[in-house]
């Protein structure tokens, strides 16, 4: 659950779905909330008069299509979602099909999956 967002906070949107389609640049919008109620809060852009509804509990879109924003605290947020993309994708390129295709020593790919075996349920 996301902490309750208070009237007048900027909030970052990003762009996605059809909002973010045949080439449009995926850009982060500061966003600000107008309203906050017991299921969702309205945020709105500086200079547009159209408010944009999430739940209150997710900071999900309210649609019933695909959402066009997904929320982020910070720009730095972002940056760091897609960071861990690119590591996750680094990761996932070195070892694919099973295969160690950076020749990774057994006593180094040891500690990596001790790391790994702190973060498993």
């Amino acid at each position: 659950m996301k902490r309750k967002p208070q009237i007048g906070e900027t909030l970052y949107s990003l762009n996605v779905g059809k909002a973010f389609r045949h080439g449009v640049e995926q850009k982060l919008t500061p966003m600000v909330v107008t309203a906050v109620g017991r299921k969702y809060f309205s945020l709105k852009q500086e200079g547009w008069n159209v408010t944009v509804d999430f739940h209150l509990d997710t900071w999900i879109q309210r649609t019933e299509y695909s959402q066009d924003h997904k929320l982020y605290e910070s720009e730095q947020d972002w940056l760091n979602e897609k960071e861990e993309e690119k590591i996750c994708q680094f990761l996932e390129s070195s070892f694919k099909y099973g295969r160690n295709l950076l020749k990774v020593s057994l006593d180094d790919l040891r500690v990596v999956k001790d790391i790994l075996n702190k973060y498993e349920s």
